[in-house]
């Protein structure tokens, strides 16, 4: 239902950010509804895959995976003055940074939950990327320091 609705919704808009956001919730849901670790991990790289498909749209795939932390805040103003980095122009989401930290630091709560059922350390590396993330666009949020803390000290037993 939530996938024929994100297809007639404009991609990158605030609304198709908040509708994939909305399905990858219910894929982790799902996931922890399962008792067989496949359908449980399957469950939970679809709404990974959900996440981040909402993220490149609000940022026209300027941020993504790739984007280190501290470069966040300076890359979305540049989005927000249509640059591109290469003296282009495109379009970009009206998504507010808030927004845009709540999808990188559900990712990482999701990746978190992936480092209980898969390979910890690659999963806790990439909610700890996605924590930083959401840190440098919501900065003092107590429940993104909380995880990024709780994922540190995660990889620090890995």
């Amino acid at each position: 239902m939530y996938q024929r609705a994100v297809q007639g919704l404009v991609a990158g808009d605030s609304a198709w950010c908040d509708a994939l956001n909305d399905l990858a919730s219910l894929y982790w849901m799902r996931a922890q509804l399962e008792t067989q670790p496949e359908t449980m991990e399957s469950c939970l790289q679809r709404s990974v895959a959900a996440y981040q498909r909402a993220i490149e749209g609000a940022t026209g795939g300027a941020l993504g995976d790739a984007a280190p932390a501290g470069n966040l805040v300076g890359t979305l103003d540049g989005l927000a003055n249509g640059a591109t980095g290469d003296g282009g122009v495109r379009g970009y989401a009206q998504v507010s940074g808030e927004t845009l930290g709540r999808l990188y630091s559900n990712r990482g709560s999701v990746y978190t939950q992936l480092a209980d059922i898969t390979d910890p350390k690659p999963a806790l590396e990439q909610a700890v990327e996605a924590y930083r993330q959401a840190l440098a666009l919501a900065p003092g949020m107590p429940s993104i320091i909380n995880n990024l803390e709780v994922g540190l000290a995660g990889l620090g037993n890995t």
